[in-house]
């Protein structure tokens, strides 16, 4: 070892790491919905989309659906008592490639879709769909945060911590965010996730 020019190797010393994740509070309810019927504007996406870390697709039909006026339309057809809009997300089904997603409106149980179909703006028609979404018991999360990053943070909770420690299953039904006009403070939307 004294030697010029000998290789030498040094070892760190062996130490034990503790590690602790969790113990963050996520507050979460359980609902009953009865079935219900949406008007969205409805755009079709890529699955892939949906684990592209980063991915502002559906930011952008947002922004996009803003600047045409069709969600300002759509704000107009609803009952002047509800402020809420809806970001409605397809369920997947395996091998499916793409999935649609809507921003839209609750429809009240005595609105005849005809009438409302005829008195719609044009613009409006043909990027509209009637969405109906089946009865299901839901998890909702608030998503607390100042944009779409707290949706998919959400979304990991979800799949890594609630459904592991719970005795829900996740169910192939309708998804969708709310978006209060007048929500609480820091509350981006809430989450609801469709659970068996």
């Amino acid at each position: 070892a004294r030697g010029n020019g000998a290789q030498l190797a040094l070892y760190n010393p062996l130490s034990i790491q503790v590690s602790l994740v969790g113990g963050k509070k996520i507050d979460y309810r359980i609902e009953k919905l009865p079935s219900r019927k949406f008007l969205a504007v409805a755009k079709t996406f890529p699955v892939e989309i949906i684990n592209e870390e980063g991915n502002e697709d559906i930011a952008v039909f947002w922004e996009e659906s803003r600047r045409s006026k069709l969600i300002e339309k759509l704000q107009l057809m609803r009952n002047a008592e509800d402020s809420r809009l809806f970001g409605l997300c397809e369920p997947l089904a395996e091998h499916q490639t793409f999935f649609d997603y809507g921003i839209g409106i609750f429809l009240e149980e005595n609105v005849r879709e005809e009438e409302l179909f005829a008195k719609m703006d044009e613009s409006l028609k043909e990027h509209i769909r009637l969405w109906t979404v089946e009865e299901s018991t839901y998890v909702v999360f608030p998503c607390i945060g100042s944009d779409g990053d707290c949706i998919s943070k959400t979304w990991e909770f979800f799949y890594k911590e609630f459904l592991p420690q719970s005795s829900y299953v996740s169910s192939e039904k309708t998804d969708f965010e709310i978006y209060f006009e007048n929500g609480s403070k820091n509350l981006f939307c809430e989450l609801w996730i469709p659970v068996d």
